[in-house]
């Protein structure tokens, strides 16, 4: 295992149990009082992360899944992609699937590379490989996707906790005088409230991390800039769609208002890639000529 990786681990796990070892030194409880709080909170939070999962899986089940077609006569050229894509990456079982919709979008279920009419509409054959490599980047990134599952479930679990403590202080008739930062249920808010923000900058920044990595192995596959074109025409038609609803949103998430990177830093981070990987690629040539 890399050391990256096991900074990550070690941090997912500070920030999981942290909270719990601050509630034991300041309320002096044990660890089967602490044991048996996390179990009563774990339970509706488990029933309810459960119901949202399902109505969520079903739905993406229906709209998408059930909708996946064959290419059509028009759309063979797909079935040359990926034989390039499994050529270039080594993977044996990849097929293409394609979603009667006006959306740009693609996503991997399985061994299937769904997309949609929309993405085929604007982008050219080499931009379309390179999104479905950008897919298959982000299946390789297993740690990622696991560490952040584990952070986004301690984020919504701190936050329950938040909430039941919040519910527990406001509801006792506790005088102000002993709202102080010397008072354990104001030291179990505070300390919960640092956790969830510290568990959600760390998500966001994994995800920003994923994007990058799996446009990286793209440019490596390659050796070619071009989904910096396919991102940026997949930008420029988004923008008319989401322009209400991301001002909306935009309060909601940190810096530029989703949890990914923008369009323009991805573009020059694969554009810097590409020129890098150019000059390694120059200079062993002159190596092996000399």
């Amino acid at each position: 295992m890399k050391l990256s990786s096991v900074i990550l681990m070690i941090t997912l796990l500070v920030l999981v149990v942290s909270p719990w070892l601050v509630l034991v030194y300041v309320n002096k409880s044990t660890i089967q009082t602490l044991i048996t709080q996390f179990f009563e909170i774990l339970q509706h939070f488990t029933v309810f992360i459960v119901l949202v999962s399902v109505v969520a899986a079903l739905e993406w089940f229906v709209s998408r899944v059930l909708h996946a077609r064959m290419p059509n006569s028009e759309e063979k050229w797909l079935y040359y992609v990926i034989e390039e894509v499994k050529e270039s990456t080594g993977i044996k079982r990849l097929r293409v699937r394609v979603i009667d919709r006006s959306t740009p979008q693609a996503f991997l279920m399985l061994d299937d590379i769904v997309v949609t009419k929309g993405l085929l509409d604007i982008l050219n054959k080499e931009e379309v490989k390179s999104i479905i490599l950008h897919e298959l980047g982000h299946r390789r990134l297993v740690l990622f996707r696991l560490v952040r599952g584990l952070l986004t479930f301690a984020v919504f679990f701190n936050m329950s906790v938040l909430v039941k403590e919040l519910g527990e202080t406001l509801t006792q008739s506790i005088p102000w005088r002993s709202f102080t930062f010397t008072n354990p249920s104001i030291v179990d808010i505070m300390v919960f409230t640092v956790t969830t923000v510290l568990s959600i900058i760390v998500v966001l920044s994994l995800s920003r991390l994923e994007e990058h990595l799996a446009d990286l192995y793209t440019v490596e596959v390659m050796r070619s800039d071009i989904l910096a074109s396919a991102l940026s025409k997949l930008e420029r038609e988004r923008t008319h769609r989401v322009t209400f609803i991301k001002g909306i949103v935009k309060p909601l998430f940190l810096l530029n208002g989703v949890p990914y990177p923008s369009i323009k830093i991805r573009t020059e981070l694969i554009t810097s890639y590409y020129c890098e990987l150019q000059k390694a690629l120059a200079s062993k040539v002159l190596l092996y000529i000399q």
